[in-house]
């Protein structure tokens, strides 16, 4: 079964391109540094979820993407990113809980720098085992933020995100509404 899950969204032009309207269904890409080819990453889908490796601050760690956490990263608090930096408080449907945070220096997909905001930050929360509700290694989240400037592909029977150029026209993908869907996510 193939399904895709394309997130248009828009972001400013490449430095150079002039600015121009671009169609609802149409997107560009924020990653760096430019890229001619897609980025490929490939994920594994353990129960109930996608897990996805990637390189935190230098330490590889394995994360579940959930399109539901708004912010960046979140780890156990027994992987070190780095010195914490501030505190923040998490508000989910559980309830409230306090955490550390991180500064993300740089973070990597599939090998590839991804650019990462200046406020861009790693929650550390708790002795949360992860691993135990996915049944597989899982370090922590991954959230939409890590995604929300790009046009991504979500490609399951492939079983990778597939993460396109500024130049690429999202309008292209072929779409069938069966097997494959162009879907508008917002954080």
């Amino acid at each position: 079964m193939l399904t895709i899950l394309a997130l248009a969204l828009v972001a400013p032009p490449a430095k150079g391109v002039p600015a121009k309207a671009v169609p609802a269904k149409a997107a560009l890409v924020k990653v760096a540094p430019a890229s001619v080819a897609p980025i490929e990453v490939p994920f594994k889908v353990a129960e109930r979820a996608i897990i996805v490796d990637a390189t935190v601050n230098g330490r590889t760690v394995s994360l579940m993407f959930d399109t539901g956490f708004s912010a960046w990263v979140n780890v156990n608090s027994n992987i070190s990113l780095g010195k914490p930096t501030g505190k923040t408080t998490m508000v989910d449907f559980v309830g409230t809980s306090e955490a550390d945070t991180v500064k993300i220096k740089s973070l990597q997909l599939g090998g590839k720098p991804v650019n990462c905001s200046s406020n861009a930050e790693a929650f550390i929360s708790g002795n949360t085992d992860y691993s135990l509700g996915y049944n597989t290694h899982c370090d922590g989240l991954m959230g939409f933020a890590v995604i929300k400037d790009n046009i991504t592909e979500i490609n399951f029977e492939k079983k990778k995100f597939i993460i396109y150029p500024r130049s690429f026209d999202i309008t292209k993908l072929p779409v069938d509404n069966k097997k494959k869907f162009l879907v508008k996510l917002s954080p």
